[in-house]
């Protein structure tokens, strides 16, 4: 039996959930029906994706491409978030408790330039997606689904998924218990060579399917990163940049660490002497 102060906890989540979900509403025209979609014409957008009782497709396509939009409809609600320039998204997805779908995909793309070294050198680039998000199940085998992507045209694909359903005594790391709110982590990286000073295009996205009641919140962030080579620097048409720190900031960082090295040997000559 719950106590009433676990009770006030799952009480105060669910409500906490579903407002942080309806905290903004479809307000742009949606693709195929007087709005913009992504593509060859526009091949860099910010979109946000719903699969409920209707599907919803909305697109961005111009700066400063921030889109934040939610669905409340009978199979459920959710909310997508993607900012270009910042190179994060975020999602939630809630389906009804009848319901054996409600989906929210929230999705960036863009096109990447990388600088600061020889024009037309060959250089290596990882490129990593990080999410970290909470799972709420209430139903007896109800589930849901968790997807962080990449991919690109020149770029090979790569994701990080997981299922994971609902039970009274879960036994492996698929199943969750019910009424506990359960930390979820998605990592995907991909390691590609490009050419510096020649613009490739990125997609980054992330997916949350859930059914029967199923609670999936990714609205902490998730965060597009980049690892470069020594003195490179990577910038959008979206608006996302990314610069090195001065070299003078890595010699004053190296010669922090020699004093502390410095201080550490003096101390333990110091200790062994005594």
């Amino acid at each position: 039996m719950k106590t009433p102060f676990r009770m006030f906890c799952f009480v105060t989540l669910a409500l906490s959930l579903f407002a942080a979900t309806k905290a903004a509403a479809i307000t742009l025209p949606e693709c195929g029906a007087g709005g913009p979609c992504g593509g060859t014409a526009n091949p860099i957008y910010a979109e946000d994706t719903f699969y409920g009782a209707a599907n919803h497709d909305i697109f961005v396509v111009s700066p400063p491409f921030v889109i934040d939009q939610s669905l409340n409809d009978a199979a459920g609600s959710g909310r997508g978030i993607v900012d270009l320039s910042t190179g994060i998204l975020k999602a939630s997805a809630t389906a009804a408790s009848s319901s054996p779908q409600f989906t929210t995909t929230a999705t960036g793309n863009d096109l990447f330039n990388l600088g600061g070294l020889t024009p037309g050198s060959l250089a290596s680039v990882s490129a990593t997606l990080t999410a970290n998000g909470f799972i709420l199940v209430t139903q007896e085998g109800a589930s849901a689904q968790t997807h962080a992507f990449l991919s690109g045209s020149s770029i090979p694909s790569s994701f990080d998924g997981h299922t994971y359903q609902g039970f009274s005594n879960p036994s492996g790391s698929s199943q969750v218990p019910l009424n506990t709110l359960v930390p979820i982590s998605l990592t995907t990286t991909d390691t590609f060579s490009v050419t510096v000073g020649t613009p490739f295009d990125l997609a980054y996205a992330l997916r949350l399917d859930t059914n029967y009641g199923t609670q999936l919140d990714f609205l902490s962030t998730a965060q597009l990163s980049f690892t470069l080579p020594q003195g490179a620097t990577i910038s959008s048409q979206g608006g996302f940049s990314v610069v090195p720190l001065p070299a003078a900031v890595w010699l004053f960082g190296s010669g922090l660490l020699g004093l502390v090295g410095v201080a550490r040997r003096k101390k333990m000559h110091t200790m062994t002497v005594h």
